[in-house]
């Protein structure tokens, strides 16, 4: 795993804590798909 995605995945755990469940999981995808284009 390199670091850049090991920063992401800490961003993405962060978020999945957050209390805005539902925000953050949109706030996720969102980041995703704008970092890892198909």
């Amino acid at each position: 795993m390199t670091p850049q995605t090991e920063a992401h995945e800490r961003v993405y755990n962060a978020l999945i804590r957050s209390k805005c469940h539902e925000d953050a999981s949109f706030a996720a995808y969102v980041l995703y798909a704008s970092l890892f284009p198909d």
